[in-house]
Parts: structure tokens; C-alpha cells; sequence
């Protein structure tokens, strides 16, 4: 009896140890210093961020309507990019290509939630935009307490989605389909407009 108590002991701290260790990227770097804060007046600034600890092996790719690297999002983490004001399309890379569509003004900064869920045959993700309708902009203060920030390498990860081939002009082909696709309801929870920014 002693005998099964600690074998049952031993495997339940092994799996409680072995989701301590999320998955890293090779395309993400450790911020230096204090995190940026707010935008330049000529750029808007978006947060990526993943406040779920599910999935935790799993790491989602974001890329924009061009194809272009953005970041990976991992568990309990979050990053930033800085963008053009204007249109932008934000793709989640996986099983499926779920999409926010942003329409950002200068000096703003926005935020898109990162969720995974089940799939398939692995897990993916689902983008929410932290916008005015949804009523995530109260999360915003647990998003930052809670997670841990990186920055990304833009030319080391976008020289690894080259490699692919055709498949990143179809994700991103894809992930603008996506949000056309979208009811109008739906649509909703995964526009950003410009007032949405901080």
C-alpha cells in the first residue's frame, strides 16, 4: 500500500513539474531593461498577450496580412509590436487562421488577447480584441501583472516562415477570408477601431 502511495506521490509531482517549463521561442528575445511604454506619435502599439497557462507547449504564431513575422505568443506571455498607423489584420497561424482586424491611430496602444483551445489534432488559438464592446479593457492591469514579456527577433523569425514556402501567402490570404467570413456579431469581439487605443 505504501508502496502504491508513492508511486501515485511521484507521478503527481512529475506532472505538476513538468508543466512548470512552457515552450520558448526561437524567434523571441528577453526585453532588456524596463518594458516600452506607450507609442511614438508617428506609430501605434500593439500587445499581444496570453494570459492562459493552457496549452503550455504550444506556441502560436502571429503574423499580419503580408506575411510578415509579428511574434510568438506563449503561455503566460506577452510582446509588442510597433506599427504603422491605419489597417492591419493580426493572424493566429494554426489549424485554423483566426484573425483580428485593427484600424490603429498614432500614439495608441491596443491589445489583442491570445486563447488557446482545442483543436483537432493539436491545439490553437482564437485572437479577442481588447476593445471597448468587449469588455477585457478591466483585464488589462491582470495581463500585465500576470504575464512575462519578450520582444521578438523579426528577422530570425521571418526568415523561418520564408523558408515554408507557399504556405505563409496562404495563411495570410487565409486569415483575411477568415474575418470576411465572420458575422457581423462575431465580428464584434475581433475589430479593433482607433478610439479602442490607450
Amino acid at each position: 500500500m505504501m508502496a502504491k502511495r508513492l508511486l501515485l506521490l511521484a507521478l503527481t509531482i512529475g506532472a505538476l513539474s513538468a508543466g512548470c517549463g512552457a515552450a520558448t521561442s526561437d524567434y523571441m528575445r528577453p526585453v532588456a531593461g524596463p518594458e516600452p511604454v506607450g507609442a511614438p506619435p508617428n506609430k501605434a502599439r500593439v500587445v499581444f498577450v496570453r494570459p492562459s497557462g493552457g496549452a503550455w507547449k504550444v506556441i502560436f504564431t502571429i503574423i499580419d496580412e503580408r506575411g510578415y513575422f509579428l511574434g510568438d505568443s506563449t503561455a503566460k506571455g506577452r510582446f509588442s509590436v510597433f506599427l504603422d498607423p491605419g489597417d492591419h489584420y493580426f493572424i493566429v497561424w494554426t489549424e485554423t487562421t483566426e484573425t483580428v482586424k485593427a484600424t490603429l491611430a498614432p500614439g495608441r496602444t491596443y491589445y489583442v488577447e491570445v486563447r488557446p483551445k482545442m483543436g483537432m489534432w493539436k491545439a490553437r488559438a482564437s485572437l479577442w480584441a481588447v476593445n471597448q464592446k468587449s469588455g477585457l479593457a478591466k483585464e488589462i492591469p491582470n495581463y500585465l501583472k500576470d504575464t512575462t514579456v519578450t520582444t521578438p527577433d523579426f528577422a530570425a523569425g521571418q526568415a523561418y516562415l520564408n523558408s515554408l514556402g507557399n504556405e505563409l501567402p496562404n495563411a495570410a490570404k487565409q486569415g483575411i477570408q477568415t474575418y470576411q467570413g465572420y458575422s457581423a456579431e462575431d465580428k464584434s469581439d475581433v475589430t479593433l477601431i482607433p478610439e479602442d487605443g490607450q
